[in-house]
């Protein structure tokens, strides 16, 4: 697996119960989930999947060598990514979001999401804030949550963030 061909799927929520299955939030409509690369600190460790599934809209992940909540715990807010190859064709890599209202906790509305910077370690959000754009990356540190429903992304951006990108 190249790492040109590596996306970012989701994100590693917290875990379910105490044999080391996770809830993660998938970005995408994924054909089948062999093997995930998960990051820790500045390394993307492989591992392989034992178990993948839906359960009332919400997805449940269990890993080869993660037997446990603790370990489970370990991986917690922690970026998922995989082949590209494996996301369905007519699924275009996080255009589920564009168009989503991005609310940060300090900042408030920075407006709707217009597109998204595919580059081979992080997406880039891009907004139209105040005439200029602006770019946010897409990170498990950086994003507190998304609401399909309500279209609303909700972010929690450095202080001084904006003020440095414009």
């Amino acid at each position: 697996m190249a790492f040109s061909n590596l996306v970012e799927i989701g994100i590693i929520r917290k875990p379910k119960g105490l044999k080391g299955t996770m809830f993660v939030e998938i970005n995408f409509d994924i054909k089948r989930l062999d093997v995930v690369l998960i990051k820790n600190d500045f390394t993307l460790v492989p591992y392989h999947v034992k178990e993948f599934n839906m359960q009332q809209a919400r997805f449940f992940l269990q890993l080869y060598g993660i037997d446990n909540m603790n370990e489970a715990y370990s991986l917690q807010g922690a970026p998922i990514f995989a082949d590209k190859s494996l996301i369905k064709e007519d699924t275009k890599i996080l255009d589920v979001i564009i168009g989503y209202e991005l609310i940060d906790v300090q900042y408030g509305s920075l407006g709707l999401l217009i597109e998204i910077e595919q580059h081979p370690y992080q997406n880039l959000l891009v907004l139209n804030y105040q005439s200029k754009n602006l770019f946010v990356p897409y990170h498990s540190d950086l994003i507190i949550s998304i609401d399909h429903e309500k279209k609303i992304i909700n972010t929690q951006l450095p202080d001084g963030y904006i003020e440095a990108v414009l």
